[in-house]
């Protein structure tokens, strides 16, 4: 693996895969996977519940993280077959043992919804919009600088973080 650009410290990297992407030649994705955890990055599957939904890759390999599609948080809270796939996922890393993220929280009440459903970090606009590097440099100077303002000015700018719901 080739990286351009500033050093990173491998055990800071996360790499995220959608479902569909080990499937072109699968033993050797899961190969390549294994070797950047071996490094000490960190893999995640993404959009999961959408694509081929295979739970054949939960068996295959052993990811870091599971990312709950973020079209079933979104439709959650009107259609009850949507909050129950978020909580049979979040169910189902709990049992494997996985962190799950909710995708694509946007409202008070979906994060409450995907609490309550037993989702413990989420991602998307509620916490954050995508930035232009200079705003998020400007967050992070004032958190370095010990901004104690709980983060809202950055939280509307800085980017779709993940957010512990703790």
């Amino acid at each position: 693996m080739v990286c351009n650009g500033p050093a990173v410290t491998l055990t800071r990297l996360e790499i995220e895969v959608t479902e569909t992407a080990p499937l072109g030649d699968e033993h050797r994705g899961f190969q390549d996977l294994l070797a950047l955890r071996e490094m000490g990055g960190r893999v995640s599957l993404d959009d999961f519940g959408t694509g081929y939904s295979s739970l054949a890759h939960l068996r295959t390999f052993s990811f870091d993280k599971i990312k709950i599609d973020g079209s079933f948080v979104r439709d959650a809270l009107e259609r009850s077959e949507c909050a129950a796939v978020v909580r049979a996922i979040a169910d189902l890393g709990k049992r494997l043992g996985v962190r799950i993220v909710a995708e694509g929280v946007e409202t008070e009440d979906q994060l409450a919804l995907v609490r309550a459903e037993g989702c413990r970090e989420v991602q998307g606009y509620l916490y954050g919009r995508p930035a232009r590097q200079k705003a998020v440099r400007g967050c992070f100077k004032a958190w370095r600088g010990g901004y104690a303002g709980g983060g809202s000015s950055c939280r509307a700018q800085g980017g779709s973080a993940n957010a512990s719901t703790k």
